[in-house]
């Protein structure tokens, strides 16, 4: 003990521990008779050890108390140390925490996740995880766990940190939901929807699929114009670029070509979004081919009744106002000449209602079918003599078809001066071809494409001139050509194509 001999035992010794200079004893005092013996030995290092373990201790719990996350020090679920941080995070006082055990502050359906985690924790681990946990109010927080083991006062405890992160799951979940609506919305809506990202798709719905007959996979990674009708991408690429540039574009009509070559008209809106971090565009597509047709046919009708009405007005009133004249005149002068001039305006009167007629039956109906074209032929050929009839073939017609084949062998006996006239009929691989051919003086090559024109006359037969132009709207109607070509040695040839059944 050094240096305490002469000194007085309660000057070195404090109960049963006595210190001289910088060493420390445990000792054990014998009263004697006359004097007392006092057993000792060195626990200098013990002593040592424990100060430094005190200060350790002082240390981690200031340390403990700043730290944002919440800490708790538990062995076996019996709770030895907590933060500020966890208690306020939880709602409790320390002193209502440690009258608790672990699982009193985990949520139920989580108690067994824990316990697998704190058993990975002794073996040496160090898991993360997140986890729910009850507040003292009965409100739910989710915390990320994380921790290991540490020796405490010489036994293996667990340390776990938790930082509270509702905030991020309720964002979380919120933009899981989010995900999940878009996505329902985006492949259970009735309009086509598409993502594009540099212009190349990146995500379709499946009623993108059945407009373009293109699936998912065949569209990822494609260029979106590939698909868009070549007369109209410089369109739809100018709407995109400005919509791109933060412009305000209305939504827009464009045709797209499908898989199987079909045309189909789109309506399309296109919006400035991101997708997984890029910038995209996101597109909706309504397929209005129907819609379109029916504009068309709309446009087609109004157009028809405009004629009607025009002719009705001008060209039948005129003949019928000429017929009358002659009438009167030759009546009363017993002129057969007036009287002839009168039935040849009245012939004019009936041709053009017939022409009228015919128009508003192949426009009012629109309806195709396939037709043996040969028998529409020689239904028509025995309302004339000198008609001719080769071959045989089926086409997409309509009952407008019959008005036409009579107007250009009506036209041909009348304004060619032909004594006869041949229909050869012809199939390709997509087309029926009919070639209705006179030989008369034939029609000059400076008038042949005004022919077709409304209102266009040449000639002194020439009256009113719609038959051709009224030909031509009903094999349009019908998804066909109508054209006229020379015909060798002389005469003129009216070619119809129309398509096979």
């Amino acid at each position: 003990m050094g240096d305490a001999v002469g000194k007085k035992f309660s000057e070195v010794c404090k109960g049963d521990v006595c210190s001289v200079g910088e060493r420390f004893y445990s000792i054990l005092k014998i009263k004697g008779f006359r004097r007392s013996i006092v057993v000792g030995r060195d626990i200098t290092e013990r002593i040592r050890l424990e100060k430094e373990l005190e200060d350790r201790e002082r240390r981690f719990k200031a340390l403990a108390e700043f730290s944002p996350a919440g800490i708790i020090v538990h062995h076996q679920g019996e709770i030895l140390f907590v933060n500020d941080a966890l208690c306020r995070m939880l709602g409790y006082t320390k002193e209502e925490i440690m009258e608790k055990r672990v699982w009193d502050l985990i949520h139920p359906d989580y108690h067994e996740l824990p316990r697998v985690m704190m058993q990975k924790r002794l073996e040496g681990e160090e898991p993360v995880y997140e986890l729910r946990t009850l507040r003292k109010d009965g409100g739910e927080r989710w915390v990320l766990v994380a921790g290991g083991t540490i020796d405490w006062s010489g036994k293996k405890y667990v340390m776990a940190f938790a930082l509270d992160i509702t905030e991020k799951m309720m964002m979380e979940q919120k933009l899981k939901e989010g995900e999940e609506l878009f996505r329902n919305i985006f492949n259970s809506s009735s309009a086509g929807h598409y993502i594009l990202v540099d212009e190349r798709f990146r995500l379709v719905n499946p009623t993108f699929e059945q407009i373009t007959g293109y699936s998912a996979d065949e569209l990822y990674g494609r260029r979106s114009l590939e698909i868009v009708a070549e007369e109209d991408r410089e369109e739809v690429r100018r709407r995109a670029i400005g919509m791109l540039k933060g412009k305000v574009m209305e939504p827009y009509v464009y045709r797209i070509i499908r898989k199987d070559g079909e045309v189909r008209w789109v309506y399309e809106d296109v919006s400035s979004i991101t997708y997984e971090g890029e910038r995209a565009i996101l597109g909706t597509v309504v397929d209005i081919t129907e819609l379109e047709e029916e504009r068309r046919k709309l446009e087609e009708l109004t157009s028809m009744l405009e004629l009607i009405n025009k002719t009705l007005r001008h060209d039948v009133l005129n003949a019928l106002t000429s017929a009358t004249a002659f009438l009167e005149i030759g009546i009363e002068d017993n002129n057969r000449e007036y009287l002839s001039k009168a039935l040849e305006s009245v012939n004019k009167a009936v041709n053009i209602v017939r022409d009228m007629r015919a128009f508003e039956n192949a426009v009012k109906s629109g309806e195709v079918k396939c037709m043996d074209i040969r028998e529409v032929a020689a239904e028509v050929a025995k309302s004339f003599e000198g008609v001719s009839i080769y071959g045989r073939g089926e086409a997409l017609a309509g009952e407008g078809l019959r008005s036409v084949i009579e107007n250009m062998v009506n036209n041909a006996f009348i304004h060619s001066g032909t004594d006869r006239v041949e229909i050869r009929i012809s199939e390709s691989a997509e087309w029926c071809e009919m070639r209705i051919a006179d030989f008369g003086i034939g029609i000059p090559d400076e008038i042949k494409e005004r022919i077709f024109e409304e209102g266009f006359k040449c000639g002194k037969t020439a009256q009113t001139g719609l038959g051709l132009f009224i030909a031509k709207k009903i094999i349009e109607r019908y998804g066909g050509e109508i054209w006229v070509e020379d015909n060798k040695p002389k005469g003129s040839v009216f070619v119809i194509r129309l398509r096979r059944c």
